[in-house]
């Protein structure tokens, strides 16, 4: 009996540790594969970053798209687990690295207020602020990140330096290197500090402070560990030196790396031939910049100087091969757009200077290219004052005076100083288009005239497009009366574009657009005269390069167009709308495209329409049509509102 007991006690000792050990195994594995999920998911992030690093942005971006999917199966099944505010905070980092900054910050802003003891908290804090600097908001961004430097003690350096950074993005630049400079002096330990030191020097150069960038890039090259990257950064003391007029210096500090890295190789010999033709060695710098081969800026940049020295040397032939080179190598670059120019240039000195031009629409088209190719104002006042001088019983006369007003009043902001000028233009020629442009300037009364007699033919066809200008061949707006569409360069405005992204342009200027009529007039029956159609015209779209509002050349024939077609109209009123890419700031984009749609504005009234009935305003960014980056140029634009 006492076995049978003990048998029996026995056995329900074994069911019971059984029962215990089989409750420990299900927690362990209901623990297990949430870990295991969570842990899929942290690998799965890591991996983003390093791909993201090697800049496969496509893979990265499925690497976090997966992380966010198993950290959000975390929190479904688990929301109470230990892992639960780890995998939030692992969903608000993959956004943040995959680019989707509004998600982000809402997922750590979720965190926070979850989770308040979390260990992530800080960070979930820092990161905000960051998702609201890379989305652009920078006043919240600034706001967010002084927080958390006045929060969290050991994040003071992160925050401090990506508030300097914010400087740096918004191109307050004084701001950066005051910002930077303190931070660098504050942390002397910091992790950040190498890549402060490399802003300022970055920053230094777009500033033109020559000396401190040189000092910062020396300090950059101590810290940096890559050796590739050490190179890189002598270079810019090379060309820091070189733009000091330190020119044996330079020269022998890039002669210490060239052949290093076969990549930089092309910066160096470039860097190399600026030094060579300041030292009055101007055969070895053509030899060096014959080396930089290369489609691209540099490639541009090297074919320019060398076409510049044949120029100066009066080889025109070679001048104007080696800028079609340039322009060839890298069209949309600064110096690709100055090649251009200077082409323009010397085709209007080729005509100046041929029997088949009459002499003084020559001597005008030479000054239109100082003013609206080269920017030249000085040389462009001289020579319409030589036109006005030499030929002044001509059309071309009143032009060139009504050009010297437009310079003084727009170019040089001198108001004053235009107004003799164009009282000047009303004395001498009363008569003339630019004698009412005078008056309205004046705030004078403008005479009523008998308008024009249209022919029949413009009002039922459109005229034939002019071809396009061959390769050099100057812009056809420069043949049209004085009132540039090149505008004067403003701060903030103008400048190269920006380094992140290239911008494509198509070599062949897309076709006009239709415009849809708003409203529709009633047309005047006038018994013997052929009337317009009733219907709105079809005015073509012109197109614009990127980060400018000139008026390209492959586009004044589609304006003369246009400007022949709303002569037909005088009934009608026109609202010329400039457009922009989506890139860049909304104040930046809306200045830009008020700016294109002037130029558009000016280029019509110097054809001949009315400047009362053209009305400018500005999109910006607001209304792309593209789908993706390749087609960026067809939002930069300008429309038209009739009515």
């Amino acid at each position: 009996m006492l076995l049978a007991e003990d048998r029996l006690s026995s056995a329900s000792n074994h069911l019971r540790r059984l029962t215990f050990l089989l409750g420990v195994g299900a927690l362990c594995l209901g623990g297990c594969a949430y870990f295991n999920t969570f842990y899929n998911a942290r690998t799965y992030y890591s991996e983003g970053l390093r791909l993201k690093a090697q800049n496969q942005q496509g893979q990265a971006k499925a690497k976090f798209d997966k992380s966010i999917e198993k950290s959000a199966l975390v929190l479904s099944r688990w929301p109470r687990s230990r892992w639960a505010d780890d995998a939030l905070f692992l969903i608000g980092m993959s956004y943040y690295q995959s680019g989707q900054f509004g998600r982000a910050k809402r997922h750590l802003e979720q965190l926070v207020l979850a989770f308040p003891q979390s260990r992530f908290g800080p960070e979930a804090e820092l990161y905000q602020g960051l998702a609201l600097l890379r989305d652009r908001q920078y006043g919240p961004a600034r706001l967010a990140l002084a927080e958390v430097r006045e929060k969290y003690p050991r994040l003071q350096d992160a925050a401090m330096f990506y508030l300097a950074e914010s400087f740096v993005e918004r191109e307050e630049y004084g701001r950066a290197l005051d910002s930077l400079a303190a931070f660098v002096a504050a942390f002397p330990k910091s992790g950040f500090r190498r890549r402060a030191v490399r802003a300022l020097a970055e920053t230094g150069v777009r500033q033109g402070r020559w000396d401190e960038a040189e000092q910062w890039y020396g300090r950059y090259v101590q810290m940096e560990n890559d050796a590739k990257e050490r190179t890189r950064a002598r270079l810019q003391v090379a060309r820091c030196r070189l733009e000091q007029g330190k020119l044996n210096e330079a020269g022998m500090m890039v002669q210490e790396v060239l052949g290093r890295y076969a990549d930089l190789d092309e910066e160096a010999n470039l860097l190399l031939g600026k030094s060579q033709a300041g030292l009055d060695r101007k055969a070895e710098a053509l030899g060096t910049w014959q080396k930089v081969r290369g489609s691209n800026a540099l490639g541009a940049e090297a074919a320019f100087l060398a076409g510049k020295h044949y120029e100066e040397n009066d080889d025109f032939e070679k001048a104007r091969a080696f800028y079609d080179t340039a322009k060839m190598r890298r069209a949309d670059s600064d110096h690709g757009v100055l090649a251009v120019k200077r082409l323009s240039l010397l085709t209007a000195f080729a005509r100046r200077q041929s029997d088949s031009m009459d002499k003084a629409e020559a001597a005008f088209l030479l000054a239109e290219v100082h003013n609206l190719n080269l920017g030249d104002y000085d040389a462009a006042m001289e020579l319409y004052q030589q036109v006005y001088d030499s030929f002044p019983e001509t059309d071309w006369a009143a032009k060139a005076l009504f050009a010297k007003a437009w310079l003084k009043r727009n170019a040089r902001h001198d108001t004053a100083g235009a107004e003799p000028l164009l009282r000047q233009v009303i004395a001498e020629f009363p008569e003339t288009e630019y004698a009412d442009e005078s008056r309205r300037w004046l705030g004078l009364e403008v005479p009523k005239r008998k308008p024009k007699p249209v022919p029949a033919e413009t009002l039922t066809s459109r005229p034939e497009p002019e071809p396009a200008p061959e390769p050099g061949e100057l812009a056809e707006e420069t043949l049209e009366p004085s009132g540039p569409g090149r505008r004067p360069r403003e701060p903030g405005l103008t400048g190269r574009p920006r380094p992140e992204i290239a911008d494509d342009i198509p070599s062949q200027r897309p076709g006009p657009e239709s415009v849809v009529p708003l409203e529709t007039f009633p047309a005047e029956s006038v018994p013997g005269e052929t009337m317009p159609s009733p219907e709105f015209p079809e005015l073509g779209i012109a197109h614009f390069d990127f980060d400018k509002w000139q008026v390209r050349s492959e586009d004044t024939a589609l304006l003369r167009e246009n400007a022949a077609l709303l002569a037909s109209r005088p009934d009608l009123k026109v609202t010329i709308v400039g457009h922009c890419d989506p890139r860049g700031t909304e104040e930046y984009n809306q200045r830009l495209g008020l700016r294109r749609a002037e130029a558009v504005r000016d280029y019509l009234a110097r054809a001949g329409v009315s400047r009362e009935r053209l009305e400018v305003e500005s999109a910006g960014k607001s209304r792309p049509i593209s789908t993706g980056p390749d087609e960026y140029w067809l939002d930069r634009r300008i429309e038209y509102r009739l009515r």
